[in-house]
């Protein structure tokens, strides 16, 4: 069979299996109560404001990242009534996407038919790599974006490879740089490809990228660069905006992944002193990909997720290129494979079944039913983006007194932008929870104290009002809008 219908073959293969993996559980579960809701609501708003330039929420203009996963999501949500399946659908679709590229590189780089096969298929089931095709977030697209353009580059595209790198920077804004940066500064040091071609692919990436942020540069001026850059790239890499990861977390979740990882060892040991070009391009991705880990003090789990390519190419390497040509390696890779994706109980649970916020999602829907926008809506010392997503967008503010969770949110430029709108952060110490108006009081509080806390403040500003709650999980939906069982007020 000749390479190329060769290649052409085994990806076929490689979608079809990887469409048919990932589909299984696509549609059952809840997003996360963290970037996965925001990005779903911000997407939804963008739908339903017509705005494509601009990302909202719940109407005030944020600069959290480039618009590529939302522009997605919202063609998805448009198609599919943002439900699971619909949303998850496009991180899908470059989840797979970003397979292809990775055997096509592979295959540039040198690896033959078996190695190349056996190492898409570790990527594939690697912890972060599954995970993040059930997240909605940012991480695929770039990391499908950048081996696209690696792919294209190498083996002399080089215009098509600047679109890709373009939709990189789309996808996640600067932290597109430190992947390209190894994927250009190889072809350029490898001598693979001219500093002409590296410029005339560049300047294509540029004519892709620009108008979004020249278009949004119109709009809103320095305050978008302070945001865009200041806050999201310099910020964290100074100070702790957020909690991340200390570096002993970083390494057990390194050590989840036992099987890639003690590949890839192996493969270092067996290798040490090789300069093949499979080498050269795996440590330069290995290394400017592990850049953010080392440099900002705001390192969060999916930070690791580009690290895996180069593991996965360095892992193969464990066995000699003879080895691969014996008919019982297929046997073997295939092993190691089920071996990767059963190591880590976690991953069957994200597999089959993803549910990561079941509780918000419960009482979001049971808001969508009772609560309306004219009423107080607020979650205590919680986060909000799964509630406002699963509530239709209803502005849930979040009221807080926990000192440290307040200083925490504080430091959000989004929290910061929402003050005096509709789901603000409100200091419960200083401000009180909500007056009390025409409409109803529903606050979202962990149960347990918490509860009770929360229940005697709204009896204190409002004792006429009888109280109710329905429970979800570890949470509980307090009312007066008689949506749940009665409160009998304390004797």
């Amino acid at each position: 069979m000749r390479p190329q219908t060769e290649e052409r073959t085994d990806c076929i293969l490689i979608a079809v299996a990887a469409t048919v993996f990932y589909v299984v559980g696509m549609w059952r579960g809840s997003h996360y109560n963290s970037d996965d809701a925001l990005y779903a609501q911000m997407a939804r708003e963008m739908l339903e404001t017509g705005d494509f330039i601009d990302n909202r929420w719940l109407g005030v203009v944020q600069f959290e990242k480039p618009p590529l996963l939302l522009w997605s999501l919202a063609l998805a949500g448009a198609g599919g009534g943002f439900g699971e399946g619909a949303l998850r659908a496009p991180v899908t679709l470059f989840g797979v996407t970003g397979l292809l590229a990775f055997y096509l590189l592979a295959r540039t780089l040198g690896l033959v038919r078996r190695a190349a096969l056996s190492a898409t298929a570790l990527l594939a089931v690697s912890t972060f790599y599954l995970l993040m095709t059930r997240r909605l977030m940012t991480d695929i697209p770039l990391l499908a974006c950048s081996l696209l353009t690696a792919a294209t580059l190498l083996r002399g595209r080089v215009l098509g490879a600047g679109v890709f790198a373009g939709l990189a920077v789309l996808a996640k804004g600067a932290a597109a740089a430190p992947l390209l940066a190894a994927v250009y500064g190889y072809a350029w040091l490898a001598r693979v490809r001219s500093a002409r071609d590296c410029g005339k692919s560049l300047g294509m990436a540029l004519l892709v990228a620009a108008p979004w942020h020249v278009l949004v540069s119109v709009r809103h001026g320095a305050e978008f660069w302070h945001g865009y850059l200041g806050h999201h790239v310099q910020a964290r890499m100074t100070r702790a905006v957020v909690p991340g990861l200390t570096a002993m977390e970083r390494v057990e979740l390194l050590v989840s992944e036992p099987v890639l990882v003690g590949l890839t060892l192996v493969g270092i040991a067996r290798d040490r002193f090789a300069l093949s070009r499979l080498h050269a391009f795996a440590w330069s991705w290995l290394v400017l990909s592990a850049l953010p880990l080392i440099v900002s003090t705001t390192v969060l789990p999916h930070y690791l997720l580009p690290l895996t390519p180069a593991l996965a190419l360095l892992a193969v390497q464990a066995a000699s290129p003879r080895w691969w040509e014996h008919r019982l390696a297929p046997m073997l890779a295939a092993a190691a494979v089920a071996c990767s994706l059963l190591a880590d109980p976690a991953k069957i649970v994200w597999w089959l079944d993803p549910d990561f916020g079941p509780d918000q999602k419960a009482i979001g829907q049971q808001l969508a039913h009772v609560a309306s926008k004219r009423d107080s809506l607020f979650a205590y010392n919680l986060t909000t983006a799964a509630l406002v997503f699963y509530s239709g967008g209803l502005p849930i503010g979040m009221a807080v007194d926990d000192q440290r969770f307040l200083e925490i949110q504080a430091a959000v430029l989004m929290n910061q932008r929402q003050t005096g709108h509709p789901g603000e952060v409100r200091d419960l110490r200083t401000l009180g929870l909500a007056a009390v108006g025409a409409g109803h009081r529903f606050v979202v509080v962990r149960q347990g104290a918490a509860r009770s806390a929360i229940e005697q403040l709204l009896r204190q500003q409002s004792p006429a009002r009888p109280l109710f709650h329905r429970d979800s999980g570890a949470l509980s939906l307090v009312n007066d809008a008689a949506d749940g069982d009665r409160l009998e007020p304390r004797r």
